[in-house]
């Protein structure tokens, strides 16, 4: 069981993307992927960078549901939140990613440097991780 942030799920997600490899081989290491549903969002956000780019819609909604399709999304509380962002620098939408893999005391597999850097208990990154 890991946590995934957005760079991992969209790239697992979406072809075209530079962590697609890596994300892969993740998923075949590790199929039980959580993360918030925050990362829905964050997931469109990217793909609207490549539907303007030329990706059709119909593409792009596949990819979408195969994002859906791999990990379990979860709510999380403000309290969660807020106790990451009060001892971090990390907005609130990578403390959900923290609070997430904190509360279900597992890793959290991201590309983010800021979070791998605080905190490096909990945090791998992609490539280390398939390594």
């Amino acid at each position: 069981m890991i946590v995934v942030d957005n760079s991992v799920l969209a790239g697992f997600a979406l072809p075209q993307d530079g962590y697609h490899g890596d994300a892969v081989r993740a998923f075949k290491q590790d199929a039980d992927w959580h993360a918030p549903e925050l990362a829905r969002s964050e997931f469109r956000s990217v793909a609207a960078g490549v539907l303007r780019r030329g990706e059709t819609l119909s593409t792009l909604l596949e990819s979408a549901a195969v994002a859906d399709a791999a990990a379990t999304f979860y709510r999380l509380h403000a309290n969660e939140v807020f106790a990451v962002m009060q001892e971090s620098p990390l907005s609130a939408y990578d403390a959900e990613y923290v609070a997430l893999a904190r509360r279900l005391g597992c890793q959290l597999v991201t590309t983010d440097k800021l979070v791998l850097d605080h905190y490096p208990s909990l945090a791998v990154r992609l490539a280390t991780f398939v390594g």
